[in-house]
């Protein structure tokens, strides 16, 4: 009986160091989502750099919402493509930029759910709805599970519907992911490594911080929400767009389908909601590299999407007296793979320089 207390002594100061270790150096940054406290630092005016942090969009997009003051002059809502458009581009610095990765029409109906339900009023929205806005598979695949309740309060306030306030999304699977890897010596091993690694402890504020000269070559949020890579990914150059444009993932572009007729007709269903509000509408369309242009035009009829897309926003631009900005045809725009970052993203200051945002 002796023997079995002394074993027990013996192991619980081992399973704190375990858990201890687990949590406090946390390389998969498992138990420190910051997000919250990120979006208080931009709200506040800081421009947020990000060191080992997990920053979850989608939530730092819900905190910068519900933090923001009441009255906007202008926002801009899109994925990754519309990052880079900053105060400075608008001609307001009453702005936010509240663009997210790979947003898709869940997460842009939420993001507009979410300023209805904070009492957020805004003259203006610059408004980039690509494909995944139009096509309900690539929708699916990229849907977040914590904007869905506030999408379905959106699409019910258009739809004309009583909507009760929503019950936010509780992540269950992040709860196990925790419980699991506090346990776990395979994590215990990658702390270890990761101690090893950088010599020392992980101090928290590592994590993220408030960017000044020493750190303004990585990735930062500016205040106004929008995104700065860092400097070794804006020295990209055309040799390395044009090779990973060649290896372009045509699932993104849905090809063989078609805009989704429901999703067309609840985007119809936004823009009454905007123009009754007196919300005046930009529709930004980015443009595909020449590369990636010329493998879409190959495909002819197996990549219809696209084309409608463009033809179905200026057609509502028409209709509402909304603004549309840039095509994705290049030749249009006038680019070519030196004004890129990436096989997809503009080079932020040349984005500005070809578009008039204000």
């Amino acid at each position: 009986m002796r023997k079995g207390w002394l074993r027990l002594l013996t192991f619980i100061p081992l399973l704190g160091v375990l858990f201890g270790i687990n949590y406090y150096e946390d390389p998969g940054n498992v138990f420190h989502e910051a997000s919250q406290e990120i979006a208080d630092a931009m709200l506040a005016g800081q421009n947020v750099y990000l060191g080992s942090s997990n920053c979850n969009d989608r939530m730092l997009v819900t905190s910068l919402i519900e933090g923001m003051p009441k009255h906007v002059d202008c926002l801009t809502i899109g994925p990754s493509l519309t990052m880079g458009i900053r105060r400075g581009n608008v001609g307001t610095d009453s702005y936010y930029n509240l663009s997210m990765s790979n947003l898709c029409f869940t997460d842009m109906m939420a993001e507009f759910g979410l300023l209805e339900l904070n009492g957020v009023e805004y003259d203006r929205v610059i408004l980039c709805l690509d494909v995944f806005m139009f096509d309900p598979e690539l929708n699916a695949e990229y849907t977040s599970p914590e904007m869905e309740p506030y999408a379905t309060y959106m699409l019910g306030k258009l739809e004309g519907r009583e909507m009760a306030y929503p019950n936010a999304y509780v992540n269950y699977e992040r709860f196990k992911d925790q419980v699991r890897e506090i346990m776990s010596v395979s994590y215990f091993q990658s702390c270890v490594w990761f101690i090893r690694s950088n010599e020392s402890l992980k101090i928290p504020t590592d994590r993220w911080g408030i960017v000044d000269e020493s750190t303004q070559d990585m990735a930062y949020y500016m205040s106004d929400g929008s995104y700065v890579y860092s400097a070794g990914y804006r020295a990209n150059d055309e040799e390395y767009v044009t090779n990973q444009a060649k290896f372009f993932e045509y699932d993104v572009v849905a090809p063989d389908r078609h805009i989704d007729p429901t999703y067309a007709q609840q985007i119809r269903l936004l823009m009454d909601y905007l123009t009754a509000r007196g919300v005046e509408v930009d529709f930004y369309i980015s443009p595909f590299c020449p590369t990636i242009w010329e493998l879409i035009q190959l495909q002819g009829e197996h990549c219809p999407i696209v084309g409608e897309i463009e033809q179905y926003l200026n057609e509502l631009a028409e209709e509402y007296g909304f603004g549309v900005i840039g095509s994705y045809n290049p030749y249009v725009v006038g680019v070519t793979e030196a004004d890129y970052w990436d096989s997809r993203h503009l080079s932020h200051d040349r984005m500005n320089e070809l578009f008039d945002f204000t």
